[in-house]
């Protein structure tokens, strides 16, 4: 149906609407002089004003001059109303009642089906909508090996595993490979065994699927992002103190991450941020439950830290007093790197000093009653210069937003948001 039905049901409605309402018509008599010049238009048109009039007294369906004398809102001259009643021969509108009638239940159906229609055209529009704004990426499978230590810094396991991941383009020769996680429930924080007060207590915490990167951000990737337009603040092209396009940007505050994660969100027009505490932790464990993802102890052989400390009964090793570049080591079973060492990474989340009622749904822990730690997030992984115990799965520190140093950069992680996911193998 086109526009053009619309006027047509709702002149049927109005004529609905008025059948209802005018068509019954109350039949009375009143007496007339039959000597006198009688023009049936006025009459018909004052016994209306009769009828309408609330103050007659209209007994058995008669009018006489005593009930019309008791009227004074009536023009009517009192030799129009006779003495002996006489019956005013009652208009037959059967013929028109049903009309109106049959008029009325074809609006009410007009009306009803344009409703529906409208309904299914707006329902129509809005999955319309929906389906123009999904977004197909093309899906790569990465191929890996992974190494499980024992406590003496021994390989005791090696595994082969893949991830999938879609290249995200920055510009003519820069992309960023973002690896796809499924989600599920694990375990975040340490046991009493374990770690820092700031790491309790160990809770359970459900993580949506995301994408994050698989390596820190690099500098190359930085600056393609940097040359873009300004969101609410401009970036340095250069800010890292240990150069190398294939090194971690380093030395930029978490307001500096933010504005990139921004800026990247609007050329791709996908969600880009930062990711959340519970993000990280869960994609840096990969299923894994002990100190690091490597196993039970870190060697300087698989990351970059401060290696003239143990953490364990491994031998010491090497401080390489900077970063790294970015695909020098060994991933963890996500097929994600150096997320032990290189450089710390910033998080979404405000600081908190445990996980006292600590969100467990994986989204960012922002609200924080302690003023002081309101201008701060964690950052995670340690870095170049952390000790061993500085880069373990659960380990985390604060640092004040403002704030930047040579042994902090950040990932970015993208919400699945309206990617098509393809019937990807387990």
């Amino acid at each position: 149906m086109r526009h053009y039905h619309r006027p047509i049901v709702l002149i049927l409605w109005a004529i609905a609407a008025f059948s209802v309402t005018g068509c019954q018509k109350t039949p009375f008599s009143v007496t007339i002089a039959q000597n006198l010049d009688y023009n049936p238009k006025f009459f018909l048109s004052s016994s209306r004003d009769l009828r309408q009039n609330s103050q007659f007294i209209i007994n058995k369906g008669k009018i006489t001059e005593e009930t019309f004398n008791q009227s004074p809102d009536l023009n009517l001259d009192n030799n129009y109303i006779a003495q002996t009643p006489q019956p005013l021969e009652k208009s037959n509108s059967n013929f028109f009642d049903k009309l109106l009638i049959v008029a009325a239940i074809g609006g009410a159906i007009g009306l009803i089906l344009w409703m529906l229609r409208s309904r299914l055209l707006s329902t129509n529009s809005k999955l319309n909508a929906t389906v123009s704004k999904l977004q197909v990426v093309e899906f790569q499978k990465s191929q890996f090996t992974t190494i499980t230590l024992d406590q003496a810094g021994h390989i005791i396991d090696k595994t082969e595993h893949s991830a999938d991941y879609f290249p995200e383009n920055l510009s003519q020769n820069v992309s960023l490979d973002m690896i796809y996680l499924r989600g599920g429930i694990f375990t975040m924080g340490t046991s009493l065994e374990e770690g820092k007060p700031s790491e309790k207590p160990q809770h359970e915490v459900t993580i949506k699927p995301f994408f994050m990167a698989k390596y820190p951000i690099t500098q190359a990737q930085w600056k393609a992002i940097a040359l873009l337009p300004a969101i609410k603040r401009s970036l340095n092209l250069d800010p890292s103190k240990y150069k190398g396009d294939n090194h971690p940007v380093e030395n930029i505050t978490w307001y500096d991450a933010v504005e990139f994660c921004q800026r990247l969100s609007q050329l791709t027009q996908r969600q880009y941020r930062l990711p959340t505490e519970a993000e990280w932790e869960y994609a840096t464990r990969a299923t894994t439950n002990t100190p690091f993802y490597f196993g039970e102890t870190i060697t300087t052989n698989l990351a970059n830290y401060k290696g003239i400390f143990s953490y364990a009964l491994e031998p010491k090793g090497e401080d390489r007093h900077q970063t790294t570049e970015v695909n020098q080591f060994t991933p963890n079973a996500f097929g994600l790197w150096d997320l032990h060492g290189n450089v710390g990474e910033w998080c979404a989340d405000t600081w908190h000093d445990n996980y006292e009622n600590a969100p467990t749904d994986g989204k960012a822990w922002i609200k924080n009653k302690d003023l002081n730690y309101r201008v701060c997030s964690p950052v995670r992984g340690g870095g170049w210069i952390g000790l061993p115990d500085d880069c373990r799965s659960a380990a985390r520190r604060s640092e004040k937003r403002n704030q930047c140093h040579a042994y902090i950069g950040f990932r970015v992680v993208c919400d699945v948001g309206n990617i098509v996911i393809p019937e990807l193998e387990q």
